[in-house]
């Protein structure tokens, strides 16, 4: 085409495509990872890949979209080696996070309480707000 008669396409490059690329490079499903966002962050600012939620929790912080608790967030960056907190490296980290916990326990049922948790607890021992989040997935989608 003419250069004066082409009109320009952007692509925006968003958050979902980080959690997609890392999503796929880790096997780990993504719409428990998109639920998981949803119910820690809400997925603010999709379009802003500088933003970064910083939330205090407990003398801790939880970073990034999905809330990655500090300590954590700092095992996932050494053995990554990630070295600034960037809202894609906090992504990457919590998905990794994920399907170590799912190598740890067999299932993406345990990884998933695991991830919040920090630990698998069977259902009997769970809170209220523990059960809340583990019922908004159809479990039997990810471990046949």
């Amino acid at each position: 085409c003419e250069e004066d008669t082409c009109e320009s396409i952007t692509v925006e490059y968003t958050i979902f495509d980080i959690v997609d690329e890392y999503c796929k490079k880790y096997d780990v499903p993504e719409e428990m990872v998109y639920q998981i966002g949803m119910n820690e962050s809400g997925w603010p600012k999709p379009d802003n890949l500088d933003y970064l939620i910083k939330v205090p929790d407990c003398g801790y912080d939880s970073y990034g979209d999905l809330q990655i608790w500090s300590p954590t967030r700092k095992a996932m960056f050494k053995e990554l080696n990630l070295i600034e907190i960037t809202r894609e490296n906090c992504i990457h980290a919590s998905i990794y996070y994920l399907y170590k916990q799912y190598v740890r326990y067999g299932s993406w049922y345990k990884a998933r309480f695991a991830y919040g948790r920090g630990s698998w607890r069977g259902p009997s021992t769970w809170k209220p707000i523990e059960k809340k989040f583990m019922n908004k997935h159809n479990w039997k989608k990810y471990d046949e």
